[in-house]
């Protein structure tokens, strides 16, 4: 099947080069939005065994009813039927991204997959799966919705700055299947684990996005670290964007910020206790109450 998804890729790309006019030459920023519209052209979001994929895809060689056919998650379907979940999505991004030479992870979790990317010494996100789902959400509002209408009026609204942003779900998985390991452009390029529980997650800093830091749970109490692991598992992938962090009590320090690792919902009261210099203990929720309090890292500025 990558034999079969590499000469889908092969394709895609040169359609890339012929409408986008992309060369090796081109900058990161042309190639990224050429890819994404590439997969946005290509792909439509479908959930898994959703109680509307039946009327709108009733007829396609990939049936959402066969559950032998995980596959739905991945590549493969995205590749090969066009309708895919944010896994496979994620998952054509990188790979073509890869192939067109600009630094990409594919990222998420259990419920949601998504893309960071590497432009101009920046990593920002960017998540395709609402532009490969409008023409549901379309469908939904009128019937008799066209689809190719659809499509390309979604593709017109696509732009380097609206398919990237500084919003996201944070500690999240950076990680991608290993069967990337059987596409050439990618195999030493994506964060792939093999033999080993895939929890690697990542924050980056809204102050400096020239990296991303990874960590990794370890422990009984599974809220600390062993750095010299992560760094072990790093040096594999030899990319000077990414450091590690080392956890301590579901707490990391990055220069002057403190950054809440756990996605954390309070429960009676139990509390997510961290240890901020001179402050003594907060937690989670009480960091939340401070101005210097940033949502958008889940982070917290102590000097």
């Amino acid at each position: 099947m990558a034999k079969e998804n590499q000469a889908q890729l092969d394709k895609i790309i040169a359609r890339i080069a012929d409408e986008y006019n992309i060369t090796e030459n081109s900058s990161d920023h042309d190639k990224q939005l050429a890819a994404a519209k590439e997969v946005v052209r290509n792909i439509t979001y479908t959930a898994y065994c959703g109680n509307w994929d039946f009327s709108i895809y009733p007829d396609t060689p990939y049936s959402t009813l066969d559950y032998s056919r995980s596959n739905i998650y991945s590549e493969l379907a995205g590749l090969t039927t066009g309708h895919t979940t944010c896994g496979g999505i994620a998952a054509v991004y990188s790979l073509l991204l890869d192939m067109l030479g600009v630094k990409n992870y594919r990222v998420g979790g259990a419920e949601h997959s998504f893309n960071v990317v590497y432009i101009d010494g920046q990593w920002s996100m960017s998540d395709l799966t609402s532009y490969c789902n409008e023409y549901n959400n379309d469908l939904e509002a009128d019937h008799r919705t066209d689809f190719t209408a659809s499509k390309l009026g979604t593709l017109s609204r696509m732009t380097f700055d609206s398919i990237n942003s500084d919003n996201g779900r944070y500690a999240s998985n950076i990680y991608s299947e290993p069967s990337f390991k059987f596409y050439e452009a990618s195999k030493n390029k994506q964060f792939i684990t093999e033999g080993e529980e895939n929890n690697y997650y990542f924050v980056m800093d809204p102050t400096d996005r020239s990296k991303l830091f990874v960590y990794k749970y370890f422990g009984t109490d599974g809220r600390t670290s062993a750095k010299a692991t992560i760094d072990a598992r790093l040096a594999k992938l030899g990319d000077n964007t990414v450091a590690s962090l080392q956890l301590y009590q579901g707490l990391n320090i990055v220069g002057n910020r403190v950054y809440f690792i756990d996605d954390y919902e309070k429960k009676d009261d139990e509390k997510i206790i961290t240890m901020l210099p001179g402050n003594g203990y907060l937690s989670y929720e009480d960091a939340c109450k401070h101005g210097n309090f940033d949502e958008w890292s889940r982070s917290y500025d102590i000097k």
